[in-house]
């Protein structure tokens, strides 16, 4: 089993997410003989510490821990490496039925490494054979995994143009109908640079309008600014929620990737009565990878 040269681990990664997954490899049988009653056990083949997740052993490496499964047929592999036999330590073990009969499991594998807590780079490094299968005292199948250097590198992304001002254009209080009404929508975007592999999403926080409208900021208060109306800020055509972290936009797939998310932003009235006056709103984006 080939384990990864490197990994790229994002800034927020949160416990327990899979950084990296063989899928199932191995397509070739033994062939094994037992007389009845006969035990079999399948699981590491030296001790092995348990970490945080089913079935999670620790590699040695601070905040990476492993998660081995053996699927001993060839005809159905579960998505869901859980729902195999999974690899612990102590050996799970087992009697086979009480006549004798030939058996052909295959050495069909699938090794995830999982985030158990802080990283620290390390070396990967297990004793050979790591995990087996054995009917009775025979080692029907068997399987080891390359040592590895893992080299941790925190990604992220980086904004391109970190003050931005929209400029909405001028409009009447004619214009404005009802509460609610919009006038003045203006495209703008949020310019970004990331490395491979980020799942970005964003938190846009500022003064929310006291009529809790989804996604106005409030006017700035004092000499010559407008009354009755704030600014609406929206990502597609659905207004943003203010000071909360938004489900992912994208995920990037390689480096120094561009990336831009389209906003817009125009006026929301908030009352009945608008007084007319300047309009100025101010809002910071705080980005969150995943």
């Amino acid at each position: 089993m080939a384990l990864p040269a490197g990994l790229t681990i994002a800034r927020d990664q949160p416990d327990g997410s899979i950084l990296f997954d063989t899928g199932w490899v191995g397509t070739n049988s033994a062939y094994v003989t037992c007389d009845p009653l006969e035990t079999w056990s399948y699981g590491y083949a030296l001790p092995m510490t348990p970490a945080a997740g089913v079935g999670v052993y620790e590699t040695g490496v601070a905040g990476i821990g492993i998660r081995t499964a053996w699927s001993n047929t060839l005809s159905v592999q579960p998505a869901d490496i859980t729902q195999a036999m999974v690899q612990n330590w102590p050996r799970a073990q087992q009697t086979l039925p009480n006549f004798r009969g030939a058996y052909l499991p295959p050495a069909l594998y699938r090794v995830q490494l999982i985030k158990t807590g802080p990283i620290a780079p390390g070396v990967i490094a297990f004793q050979n054979p790591t995990a087996t299968s054995m009917y009775g005292g025979i080692v029907a199948t068997s399987t080891n995994f390359t040592s590895t250097q893992v080299n941790i590198r925190t990604a992220g992304c980086r904004v391109t143009n970190s003050n931005i001002i929209v400029e909405l254009p001028t409009t009447s209080l004619q214009s404005f109908s009802a509460v609610g009404s919009t006038q003045g929508a203006t495209q703008f975007s949020i310019p970004l640079v990331c490395d491979a592999g980020i799942s970005i999403a964003y938190e846009l926080d500022g003064t929310a309008d006291a009529s809790n409208a989804p996604g106005v900021l409030a006017n700035q208060a004092g000499s010559g600014m407008a009354t009755g109306v704030g600014v609406q800020v929206l990502q597609g055509k659905t207004p943003v929620t203010l000071n909360a972290v938004s489900s992912p936009y994208v995920r990037t797939t390689s480096d120094n990737e561009a990336v831009s998310i389209p906003m817009t932003a125009r006026y929301f009235k908030t009352s009945p009565v608008v007084t007319s006056g300047r309009v100025s709103a101010i809002a910071t984006l705080n980005m969150n990878y995943q």
